[in-house]
């Protein structure tokens, strides 16, 4: 009996010793100056980054030409005078960005045996593993804008229910001699007579007060002919119309804008100023007297100090069949002009969390 547990105890030993080498996989941090980027498969940790997009809004303010007449003839003071343009934020979006870090690259080569290594880093589409195509790292883009389209065609249209042109006939006499007496004889004069600009903003307004008398006489039950909803609406329609010839008329025209921004990994608390924004210029680069500072805040949260963190990529040592990996932390992000909060948020960021290493049978799974 101790014979053939020899024999088997032999056996086993044998086979061991006799079988396929052990794979054995090691992970090397790297950086994109290193010489051993092309001796393995290399990956790269996410980073996040912040993708501020601003729509802001251009109004011109284009003066009627019946403005002075404004007060004259329809009681209105304080219409614009004078064509302006004058800007506003209509909207701010804030938008997470992952992408490759650079500054976490990692080199996974075969120290012994045979593995599929691209089997090893299909993890989440979300950024937990990024594959790293070296050579290929796309710069980050700072600042974009999107051309507004331009206004074309006429800004105001002639609305006179009239002509402008008025056939002026003057009478006019003069003596001729007939049988040595002198008689006045009629003479009639035609010309074409344009009409100043007092004459078509008088004609206007009366218009204006013409729909008006029609609205109130229709609502409160006066008038002749009802006129239907429908009719209503028409008559606001060209009121405002023939009213812009007095009051101007606004032109929104829309830009984009967008910003990134990718926060520090060592870092608890920043301020990035993006632009400044005037109500005359819009958003700018420069300081000008009338501007406001649009700034970015993040202040990190420091909820997973607790885990194990192996400290910035020069300093993280060479894993065996291990890979590293990262779990992002909390941050506050908000977005402020002056002292005025114009957007607040509570995110994810890669680079505030720890960087962990799992076993590579747990990759890929």
């Amino acid at each position: 009996m101790k014979t053939l547990f020899k024999f088997l105890l032999a056996g086993i030993l044998y086979l061991y010793g006799c079988g396929g080498t052990k794979s054995v996989i090691e992970t090397v941090p790297v950086s994109l100056s290193s010489r051993e980027l092309q001796t393995g498969y290399v990956y790269a940790l996410p980073r996040t980054t912040f993708k501020v997009a601003v729509e802001a809004v251009m109004t011109r303010t284009i003066r009627g030409p019946y403005y002075r007449f404004a007060e004259k003839y329809l009681s209105i003071r304080d219409a614009p005078d004078r064509n302006s343009i004058s800007w506003r934020i209509e909207r701010i979006n804030l938008e997470l960005v992952e992408e490759a870090d650079p500054e976490q690259m990692y080199l996974v080569r075969q120290a012994s045996g045979q593995q599929d290594l691209s089997t090893l880093l299909k993890l989440s589409q979300q950024g937990l593993i990024y594959d790293f195509n070296v050579g290929r790292y796309l710069e980050t883009k700072r600042f974009s804008v999107e051309p507004a389209a331009q206004q074309r065609g006429p800004v105001f249209t002639d609305l006179s229910p009239k002509r402008s042109i008025v056939l002026s006939i003057d009478t006019s006499y003069k003596s001729i001699r007939i049988d040595s007496i002198f008689r006045k004889v009629p003479v009639t004069k035609q010309q074409l007579i344009v009409k100043t600009i007092d004459e078509k903003a008088e004609e206007a307004a009366r218009v204006i007060l013409r729909i008006r008398r029609r609205r109130i006489a229709t609502l409160t039950g006066k008038g002749e002919n009802d006129l239907s909803d429908a009719g209503i609406k028409k008559l606001d329609e060209l009121e405002r119309e023939y009213l812009t010839l007095f009051l101007g008329k606004d032109i929104d025209e829309r830009r984009r804008f967008t910003f990134y921004f990718a926060p520090a990994a060592g870092e608890v608390f920043e301020h990035k100023e993006l632009f400044e924004f005037s109500k005359n210029q819009g958003i700018i680069t420069q300081h000008l007297e009338d501007s406001q500072v649009v700034s970015l805040t993040i202040t990190r949260q420091r909820e997973v100090v607790g885990l194990t963190n192996y400290g910035l990529g020069n300093e993280l040592p060479m894993q065996t069949n291990a890979l590293y990996y990262r779990v992002p932390d909390q941050a506050e992000v908000s977005i402020s002009i002056g002292e005025d909060t114009l957007l607040k948020e509570r995110v994810l960021v890669s680079q505030y969390g720890a960087i962990l290493s799992m076993p590579v049978s747990l990759a890929g799974k």
